[in-house]
């Protein structure tokens, strides 16, 4: 049997340790992050419906969101469950006001209880300021501006 040359092995080494990293990375991201996320939401409170490789609720929700799109809305009717048929299944008649729904490797909270969204959005540290490239604000703004404001945003810029 021949002998393998270093540069055969370096390139052997490279491709079988690279195919390990995406192997981990894949699994990781297929499964055991959205495990993970499941478990945390669960322990939280929040309910849904077990986590499915690749393509989580995505099948029911656009069979249901083709099945209802091709009802008729009355003014009398739910509008709610007629723009959103599945989250309005799942939040209401099956799971309650904490659930969630899983958009492929991602889940998606849900929550309906007013009490528990006031909560949510008084944590400091949970939204952050959106922080804009004034640049951009100035190009928006001479777009949109007119007359004077206009002309002054004008003088800045040029």
């Amino acid at each position: 049997m021949e002998d393998i040359s270093p540069f055969m092995l370096a390139i052997s080494v490279v491709a079988v340790t690279s195919v390990a990293t995406i192997t981990v990375k894949l699994v990781n991201w297929l499964w055991l992050r959205p495990k993970k996320y499941e478990k945390f939401l669960q322990d939280q409170g929040f309910h849904a419906n077990p986590y499915r490789l690749l393509r989580g609720d995505m099948l029911e929700y656009a069979a249901m969101a083709k099945e209802n799109g091709s009802k008729q809305t009355k003014l009398s009717d739910n509008v709610s469950f007629h723009a959103l048929p599945y989250t309005h299944s799942i939040m209401i008649k099956k799971y309650g006001k904490k659930a969630f729904i899983w958009f492929r490797p991602t889940p998606s909270i849900q929550v309906m209880d007013p009490e528990q969204i006031r909560e949510i959005m008084s944590k400091p540290g949970v939204f952050h300021k959106l922080h804009l490239n004034p640049a951009d604000m100035i190009l928006g703004g001479l777009i949109s501006s007119e007359d004077a404001k206009w002309s002054r945003d004008r003088k800045i810029i040029f």
